[in-house]
């Protein structure tokens, strides 16, 4: 009488380790699954790059637009200081014929630019308070640049048949004393705004040294 065993695969392997001097475990474990691949440090260097293309983007636009505004800065800081060989009428008209329709220009155009960056345009306020200063020093130095008033006041008699008629005229006028004041007060506003001009060209400076970490797109 014969007998016929089912025998696992198992089994057949436990055995066969057995022969062969090597054990298995009971249970082995799989693989895990691969659910994500990081390709390339997960794509930083080509994040990295449009951040950077969009940095300079902005920067570059606000440096673009300035140029026009820094080279009629530039021509009424030096009308401005063409201005000392002129006195009295001649500088009052050398100030409203020449200086201040620059001056208007460079307001104006100054006025519209504008940046998508809080930084720059924190920058650019400086250049815009500087230039309105200025603006503002001139005219009142052109209002006050011949300034003049009645020199004296002399009482003039005279004598027609017994009679003495009396009557007053002005004679030559002179330059007010407050206009000397005005005038050098006027100079003095100028001359400060200069450290002004130095601070913004610092700021701008440090933007663009530092463009990544201070230039942000608003919300």
């Amino acid at each position: 009488m014969s007998f016929k065993y089912k025998i696992s695969a198992g089994l057949l392997l436990a055995g066969a380790a057995l022969v062969l001097g090597t054990a298995l475990p009971v249970y082995a474990e799989r693989e895990p699954e691969v659910l994500y691949e990081v390709k390339e440090l997960d794509q930083r260097g080509e994040l990295q790059r449009i951040e950077n293309a969009r940095v300079n983007g902005i920067l570059n636009d606000y440096l673009s637009k300035m140029k026009a505004a820094e080279k009629l800065d530039n021509d009424v800081r030096y009308l401005v200081n063409q201005s000392s060989r002129y006195t009295d009428r001649a500088l009052q008209d050398y100030i409203n014929n020449e200086i201040l329709p620059r001056s208007s220009e460079l307001l104006d155009t100054a006025a519209s630019i504008t940046s998508r960056s809080s930084a720059i345009r924190e920058c650019h306020a400086v250049f815009m308070r500087y230039i309105t200063a200025r603006h503002q020093a001139l005219a009142g130095l052109a209002a006050y640049a011949d300034k003049r008033v009645p020199r004296s006041t002399v009482s003039h008699y005279v004598n027609d048949f017994g009679v003495s008629y009396g009557s007053t005229y002005s004679s030559e006028e002179r330059k007010s004393d407050q206009s000397y004041s005005v005038n050098a007060a006027m100079r003095s506003v100028i001359a400060a705004g200069e450290q002004t001009r130095n601070e913004y060209l610092n700021k701008r400076e440090y933007i663009i040294r530092n463009k990544a970490e201070v230039i942000d797109v608003e919300k």
